[in-house]
């Protein structure tokens, strides 16, 4: 999760690279970066609108498959599932699963991620052991990619919590309640 200073830096690196007429890459990257932030600071419409804004100038200007492009549908996918769009977000998220694939090694930690949220999309359809061993599987290789402490396996933990309880598993529930709050 970032602070209001890093959202302002961000929104004056994305101005001076339109202005400067800086890669529409960069560009793009930047409004995924503002996206991200303001999902975690509760804000979706404004998250979405960034990253729907970042994803067409990319499809516009780079129509093939990168791994930047995964990470954008990635993202859109989880704005969708928190947004309660299950079905458009299961798309997104196979889709940027699949583009990892084509575009990354197989142990990025992002395909592991991304299968974390195919997860929580079977939480959201109730199909909770097969959403159990994606959710692992994925908070695994949000660990293993970026550390313990990072928003990506907070957010992990916070849906095994959310499975469990709705699964009726309450001492699960509790043991990542508490890495959260150790955490």
């Amino acid at each position: 999760q970032s602070d209001p200073e890093s959202t302002v830096a961000l929104k004056q690196a994305l101005a001076a690279a339109e202005k400067a007429g800086l890669g529409v890459l960069f560009q793009a990257e930047m409004l995924n970066s503002l996206g991200w932030d303001a999902y975690h600071k509760k804000r979706p419409q404004e998250a979405m609108s960034y990253v729907s804004r970042a994803m067409a100038l990319h499809d516009e200007y780079f129509p093939e498959k990168h791994s930047s492009v995964a990470l954008m549908r990635h993202n859109l996918g989880v704005m969708s599932i928190a947004a309660g769009k299950i079905e458009e977000a299961e798309i997104l998220v196979n889709d940027a699963i699949e583009i990892y694939a084509e575009t990354t090694e197989p142990d990025f930690w992002r395909n592991a991620n991304s299968l974390g949220f195919v997860g929580v999309i079977k939480l959201h359809q109730g199909k909770y052991e097969e959403a159990e061993k994606l959710m692992l599987d994925g908070l695994d290789g949000s660990v293993a990619g970026t550390g313990p402490d990072t928003v990506y396996a907070e957010d992990m933990r916070g849906y095994l919590v959310e499975l469990y309880e709705r699964w009726g598993k309450p001492d699960l529930a509790a043991r990542y309640r508490r890495q959260q709050a150790s955490s």
